[in-house]
């Protein structure tokens, strides 16, 4: 089939993040390269190149905006439209770089996430990210968001939201990828990436054993083993694999589907396990618990209050004793992307004795 030269543009975002006093100085910006079948058509927009340079650049920025960037970096991103394996599309760091030798084994780390700490390119020229899109499945499943930044048009009938796409094949590039024999769990002849580190096999499932996940999960994330690799999450319902709620199906990096007019977000478990490969993220993501601070109000109602983190679920319990098992009391969710500061009255009626424990449980969305 005829292929087009590749085409370049370059796509400059500011990627502070929206919390208050952002650092200026810390900006990420993506040059977009374009390579392949780009005369393919999508009835969703009306310029295909454009449409893939903006929603490549915008979804690398909305993972960025999370991680603590300490300066100016470049990031290269070739776009190839060219036939995938699966029909659908994939991405990858075209490189990766060292980050230390232990039990034995030398660990690495995706290219991009060492560039982004660092700033220092680990390949030099050659592009640092790779993502590819089949052109039938860009043809005839992909929707282009006019205004992938706002993200609030309608997302088309029977499509799938190109951001979402692009989202989550960008988490493949920052982490989620890795050489262990999917089938054995054995590792490559010496060595291993930092994803590789935190995920077990049991002789049938894979399971992600990173700490920072595991306490916002309440345990080990289960990994795909059905319908897709284990450098995703989640198993469908009808398989009998662990992992089938709703959190993880439905999640940004899951490996069950991508559903059609739903759009996917980054979370915060798909930040708790970037963190986990070593991945720093912004001090506004703050994974450890809660700062509570408890007043009485007229009425005799008690106030929590605490500094929520952004994509945050916090689950509120009560009891009245140390020997009584905790009872739901509320919710609270931070849906924003800034930190808030999170207010929850206590309504119901006082406790004859005066005393009541509260905890407040951290959840990702």
């Amino acid at each position: 089939m005829h292929r087009k030269p590749s085409i370049a543009w370059t796509l400059l975002v500011m990627a502070t993040a929206l919390w208050p006093a952002p650092d200026l100085s810390a900006q990420v910006t993506v040059h977009v390269t374009l390579v392949g079948q780009l005369g393919t058509p999508n009835p969703t927009t009306g310029d295909v190149p454009g449409a893939l340079v903006t929603h490549t650049g915008v979804a690398l920025l909305a993972w960025t905006q999370w991680l603590n960037i300490a300066g100016p970096r470049n990031i290269e991103v070739e776009v190839r439209v060219e036939a995938y394996p699966t029909g659908t599309g994939g991405g990858n760091s075209v490189t990766s770089s060292f980050v230390e030798n232990t039990s034995g084994l030398d660990v690495f780390r995706q290219g991009v996430a060492a560039e982004l700490d660092t700033g220092i390119d680990p390949n030099g020229a050659t592009p640092d990210a790779r993502i590819t899109i089949d052109p039938a499945y860009l043809q005839n499943q992909l929707w282009f968001d006019p205004n992938p930044s706002a993200r609030t048009a309608p997302v088309g009938a029977n499509r799938i939201d190109a951001m979402s796409f692009f989202l989550h094949e960008f988490g493949h590039v920052l982490a989620f990828s890795g050489w262990k024999n999917q089938a054995t769990g054995a590792t490559a002849p010496g060595y291993q990436s930092t994803f590789d580190q935190r995920r077990r096999f049991d002789g049938l499932n894979w399971w992600w054993t990173g700490p920072r996940a595991k306490q916002l999960y309440g345990g080990e994330i289960p990994l795909s083993r059905v319908a897709n690799t284990f450098e995703h999450y989640g198993n469908p319902a009808t398989s009998g694999a662990p992992g089938s709620d709703s959190l993880l199906v439905n999640g940004l990096m899951n490996g069950v589907a991508f559903n059609y007019s739903q759009r996917y977000r980054i979370g915060l478990l798909d930040l708790a396990m970037l963190a986990d490969t070593g991945i720093v993220l912004a001090p506004a993501i703050d994974l450890s618990a809660p700062r509570l601070a408890l007043t009485f109000r007229p009425g005799d109602s008690r106030r929590l209050q605490w500094p929520g983190i952004p994509l945050a679920n916090y689950s509120i319990q009560s009891r009245l004793s140390l020997n009584e098992g905790w009872t739901p009391s509320g919710a609270a969710t931070v849906s924003g992307l800034a930190p808030e500061s999170i207010i929850f009255d206590d309504t119901t009626p006082a406790p004859a004795a005066g005393e009541q424990f509260y905890q407040v449980l951290l959840r990702p969305q």
